[in-house]
């Protein structure tokens, strides 16, 4: 690995051809389970207690021995290449998982709120390889497109609450100049309570030096068209109420303790 690891993580390297990067803590813990499994991924797979939804496959959750729960992502790709590649990428640059643990941790360093990288796992093979993330699981949570859309959506004031966390979040997000490959409403997530928003899928994030309103609203365009196309599919529109909260955060009132607002976009 090229750059610095983050603070707190540690690397070790398998033979043939894999290499673990996790948090010193569970290092030995993860490099047992690629041992036993072949993968981490393939270990979650048939050792943990369940699955959750996700975009491109399934996602194991696994117990660890330390009594904590993770979700395990294997990468796949996506779009026309995925029938032929599935699951292999070129060995060029920063794999996804490495991308992912190192921009997660930059992110969380100033103030975003996304599911800490335990384990970022690459197996290498030739020119290919592949890859496996292990977060830790936000319980009780539920992506945007599902709460906000058919028949598991969530009450009023809550869908209200969970738009303006969301809108919060962003902004933390944009603050820090980052760039988001495909922002939409599965890739932010909402725990109910304590309520709090979390963004996902930062394997293709990029780092920036500083903010720029015109990427935040290419963004925001962005995440727009794909609501908008969840709310074709759904026959049904998100409300005017939570696109309102999402447009703005909270801010100190002038009068006692009630929020104030201040819209940003």
């Amino acid at each position: 690995m090229a750059n610095p690891l983050p603070h707190g993580y540690g690397e070790q390297r398998l033979e043939p051809g894999v290499h673990i990067v996790a948090r010193l803590d569970v290092l030995p813990l993860v490099a047992e389970a690629v041992r036993e499994a072949g993968t981490l991924y393939d270990f979650a797979l048939h050792q943990g207690p369940g699955q959750v939804e996700g975009g491109r496959g399934p996602v194991p959750l696994l117990e660890t021995s330390t009594g904590e729960r993770w979700a395990v992502r294997h990468c796949w790709r996506g779009g026309a290449v995925a029938r032929v590649l599935r699951d292999r990428y070129l060995r060029f640059g920063t794999s996804r998982p490495l991308a992912e643990l190192a921009v997660q941790a930059v992110l969380s360093a100033r103030g975003v709120a996304t599911p800490q990288v335990n384990a970022a796992v690459v197996y290498e093979s030739g020119l290919w390889y592949r890859g496996d993330v292990a977060t830790s699981f936000i319980a009780d949570a539920t992506d945007l497109a599902m709460l906000s859309l058919g028949s598991r959506r969530w009450s009023d004031a809550e869908r209200e609450r969970a738009w303006f966390a969301a809108g919060t979040m962003l902004r933390a997000f944009f603050l820090t100049g980052a760039r988001h490959a495909d922002l939409n409403l599965r890739n932010i997530i909402v725990r109910r309570q304590p309520i709090e928003a979390y963004l996902l899928d930062l394997d293709r994030c990029t780092q920036a030096g500083r903010s720029r309103s015109g990427a935040h609203r290419a963004m925001l365009s962005r995440f727009h068209r794909s609501r908008r196309k969840l709310e074709r599919l759904a026959g049904e529109e998100v409300g005017q109420r939570e696109l309102a909260a999402m447009r703005c955060e909270a801010g100190a009132s002038q009068r006692g303790n009630s929020p104030g607002i201040r819209c940003w976009g």
